[in-house]
């Protein structure tokens, strides 16, 4: 890895598969995201800050020692790193060494990034003295073989390397809290390696981790509540339906042979394929579906009583939505969109003014005028042979994201289409939580804070970023909540800056969860400011006194308050921090940047 590359802000702006790729020959750059804009241009000019994006896999990983990548979703995160940071490059074949004696004599022969050292007693070994304590998330790659095993401290838990003959790549990676980088220590008596280091470098930023493994958040791009939306057989119950040749019988809108069929069978009664769910009181249900010797398709759902459903019927021959019908505390909207080759999306967006949606069901049905019964069904003699084909079922909250697909497939938990799906940092209200080493914020007394959020609860209020442990007991400190600590509703989002004197501020209107919101929090201490805005907007304004003075060195911290309190339940799509007065233009362009990551408006 040639070269030495060092203070350039934002250098992780458009970045992708840089860690893990087979050549660290090339910085990825300052690249801008579509429309010519990336946050990395916040700070060009040395603004002191953060800037996460969970979209942006190779800056996630599963421990907070980023040893082990975040490579999929529903893996946990124990370390983001700072795209705002900078990458420092070392030449291996030119970094200072020196024997690390741990009592035996060690051998070392150098012949630049090759090195052989051969070790009588256990700890002996080499140590690599360049990186500094600024290179806060460092790494080292090398090929080794040899005899014997060796450990590769590299700042905290070592790697363990058993040596073979036949040469092998590692990585080791850290953030260290002291000055001495790598060490390459024996594990065995009479140890002989063999070492090529391939590259060595650190990216500095102000890294958020979680050391704690059952605190960590998750990343997720799950929106679909379902699972097996592609199967109706398995996970389903079939009411009056011929389950036999059932499944994959025909060509889905996505060229798969996927599709499934319902076909009545030869009783009276209802012909549904059914499950229960844990829906909200606002919930899109849809399908899709095409006309077999049956045209008409059945949406119905209910919270597990008879007197509260909401159902509509689906002409697939005309391709036409029958108003749907409610009773009890439902209403429900039909509509229905062309696939192309004769399939609809069939679509039942259905609220409750009670209890949450327990029960969906698909059905087929004789007439493309069915009246629904209490349990909105409609009942006839079916023939034992006509049908309908169906596939990709699909159950969301109503509100949850603007522009996204309007089908996630969901084979299971961990197994579902990412594709347009926003990614997205799910803290679980109980423990969550990352936080950073103290980031020096005391030479200004401006803050530009930008989240992309989705708060599932109000029941309690929760932390999605502070400065310091505790705002009420530290001066030069903030926070952003999604709930307010000043008013018994939960349903306001909350901010405070303080200088001497604390300043806080409730959102002038309430957003009642589960709701997806751009949120940006602007503070200005001397200038007496503590400003909302909600998906672009102004929304609320202080001008209570704050006191004097600039914001602290403290740690930020990120789903808990000091990482032990009011734990936030929502998730979390982007978070930047700037400490810097921003001007209208970056404002706009930052949370326009931020919802484009988020979908909320």
């Amino acid at each position: 890895m040639p070269g030495l590359y060092t203070g350039a802000a934002g250098l992780w702006g458009g970045f992708s598969g840089l860690l893990f790729g087979t050549s660290l020959s090339t910085p990825p750059g300052l690249l801008a995201d579509a429309g010519g804009f990336s946050p990395a241009s916040l700070f060009v000019n040395g603004e002191q800050g953060v800037w996460y994006d969970p979209s942006d896999l190779p800056t996630l990983f599963q421990d907070s020692a980023g040893t082990t990548p975040v490579t999929a979703v529903e893996q946990p995160v124990g370390l983001i790193l700072d795209k705002r940071g900078s990458l420092v490059s070392y030449n291996p074949a030119t970094m200072t060494i020196s024997s690390y004696d741990g009592g035996g004599a060690t051998t070392i022969v150098r012949n630049g990034a090759n090195l052989t050292f051969t070790s009588a007693a256990i700890s002996d070994g080499i140590r690599f003295n360049a990186i500094t304590t600024a290179d806060n998330y460092s790494v080292i790659e090398f090929i080794a073989s040899g005899s014997g095993s060796l450990l590769v401290y590299a700042g905290g838990t070592p790697l363990p390397v058993t040596l073979t003959g036949t040469p092998t790549a590692y990585r080791a990676a850290t953030q260290p809290n002291s000055a001495a980088f790598t060490i390459f220590r024996s594990n065995s008596a009479g140890l002989s390696a063999s070492i090529t280091i391939n590259s060595v470098y650190a990216i500095r930023g102000n890294h958020a981790s979680q050391s704690t493994s059952a605190s960590r958040p998750v990343l997720s791009a799950r929106y679909n509540l379902l699972t097996q939306t592609e199967d109706f057989l398995t996970g389903w119950a079939q009411n009056g339906l011929v389950t036999t040749g059932m499944t994959n019988v025909t060509t889905a809108p996505n060229g798969t042979q996927t599709a499934d069929q319902l076909v009545e069978s030869d009783t009276t009664g209802t012909h549904i394929d059914y499950r229960s769910v844990s829906g909200s009181k606002a919930d899109t249900i849809s399908v899709a579906a095409r006309a077999n010797t049956r045209s008409v398709l059945t949406i119905g759902c209910n919270d597990n009583t008879s007197g509260n459903w909401s159902a509509a019927a689906f002409n697939l021959s005309a391709g036409t939505a029958a108003t749907a019908q409610s009773a009890g505390t439902f209403s429900g909207i039909s509509s229905i969109t062309p696939l192309g080759s004769g399939w609809y999306r069939c679509t039942l967006s259905v609220t409750s003014s009670g209890n949450a949606v327990g029960q969906i069901k698909f059905g087929v049905s004789d007439t493309t005028t069915p009246t629904f019964g209490s349990w909105a069904d409609y009942s006839y003699d079916g023939d034992g042979t006509s049908g309908i084909y169906i596939w990709g079922a699909d159950l969301r909250v109503t509100n949850d994201g603007v522009g996204i697909p309007a089908y996630q497939r969901v084979a299971a938990a961990t197994d579902y289409d990412t594709s347009g799906f926003p990614l997205y940092l799910k803290f679980d209200g109980t423990d969550d939580s990352l936080s950073t080493a103290s980031i020096d914020f005391s030479a200004t007394d401006k803050m530009s804070v930008f989240a992309g959020v989705r708060k599932l609860s109000d029941a309690a209020a929760g932390v999605v970023t502070e400065l310091s442990s505790n705002i009420n007991s530290n001066n030069g400190a903030f926070i952003f909540a999604p709930g307010s600590y000043t008013t018994a509703t939960g349903s306001l989002y909350h901010t405070s800056s303080k200088g001497t004197v604390i300043a806080p501020l409730n959102s002038t209107t309430t957003f009642a969860s589960p709701i997806t919101n751009v949120i940006s929090a602007l503070f200005d201490i001397a200038g007496d400011k503590n400003t909302i805005r909600i998906n672009g907007l102004q929304n609320a304004q202080s001008t209570d006194d704050q006191g004097t003075g600039n914001y602290g060195n403290y740690p930020l911290y990120i789903g808990r308050r000091g990482g032990t309190t009011l734990p936030y339940n929502g998730r979390l799509y982007s978070l930047i921090v700037r400490g810097a007065q921003s001007t209208d233009a970056q404002i706009a362009s930052t949370e326009a940047w931020v919802n484009g990551k988020t979908g909320a408006y």
